[in-house]
């Protein structure tokens, strides 16, 4: 094939056979779109084929990854596995006792934690999974969620009865924006549209949420702006009123495992034990 862009090759077949630009492009995409579908096709069907050999190879590979995985990191696996059951054994016994019964007269902020400590025991789960499975960087990943909900428990924890119940209500401002941002594109993903009842109540909740508590809805934070006193407060912020930042190095390199910034192509804690320059995909 000639050397230059594929537009600049385009105009020169168009110059050579002598027909319109237009013309040409058109026919040009229309081939290029075949290529593609057609490579598509091809490669779809060969994987079909060879699915049953290539699987069985890959889980004798996977086999042997987690026997050594396990060998060299098995101690702490359990340890973190057993310290997983003993929270979510005090936190059932505590929702069973002071939640479920209602024990307590802080109902929205037993209602919040509990259910933040539920979601902390999960992420945990996935965490240690993600570990036995070889996935260092998808799990570290997740501890930087686990950290967002530590800390977000430990501010309702430390403020009044009134903080957790806006926290709780916030949902309707959560999920009015979510409702707006389906609607703006559902045509493009050939989906239904909501309908306008199901708009409206979801409207109408928010609206009710903005009357009854005065707090910003700006942000995934602002249920926090009246205790902080910021318009549009910041998990920084909740994150310095707890004091907590101090672990803020670990969170920004947990952040580079989900965002598409270069040092997460880069600097991956799955080659932690190795010097080798690999592309690690698995």
């Amino acid at each position: 094939m000639p050397d230059g862009t594929w537009e600049e090759l385009i105009r020169k077949w168009a110059n050579d056979i002598g027909l319109p630009l237009a013309q040409i492009r058109a026919a040009a995409d229309r081939v290029q779109e075949q290529l593609v579908f057609g490579c598509a096709e091809y490669m779809m069907k060969d994987c079909r084929n060879r699915q049953k050999s290539m699987l069985s190879v890959r889980k004798v590979k996977l086999r042997g990854f987690r026997k050594r995985n396990t060998e060299t990191w098995g101690v702490p696996f359990d340890t973190f596995d057993a310290l997983i059951v003993g929270s979510t054994e005090i936190g059932a016994e505590i929702n069973g006792k002071i939640r479920g019964s209602g024990q307590t007269k802080d109902v929205a902020k037993a209602e919040a934690i509990t259910r933040l400590h539920a979601r902390a025991n999960q992420i945990a789960n996935e965490i240690l999974w993600l570990c036995r499975g070889g996935f260092a960087d998808g799990a570290m990943a997740r501890w930087r969620s686990l950290h967002e909900v530590a800390v977000v428990s430990v501010f309702i924890a430390d403020h009044e009865e009134d903080l957790a119940k806006i926290y709780l209500d916030f949902e309707a401002i959560e999920t009015k924006r979510a409702a707006d941002q389906y609607e703006e594109y559902c045509d493009q993903l050939e989906f239904d549209h909501l309908g306008e009842a199901a708009v409206e109540v979801i409207r109408k909740a928010s609206e009710e949420l903005a009357g009854k508590h005065d707090v910003s809805m700006r942000g995934n934070y602002g249920w926090a702006s009246g205790v902080l006193s910021k318009n549009n407060p910041h998990f920084f912020d909740i994150e310095m009123a707890c004091k907590l930042t101090f672990v803020r190095p670990f969170y920004k390199y947990a952040s580079c495992n989900i965002h598409a910034n270069p040092k997460g192509i880069f600097h991956k804690l799955g080659l932690a034990l190795t010097q080798e320059d690999i592309l690690l995909a698995g």
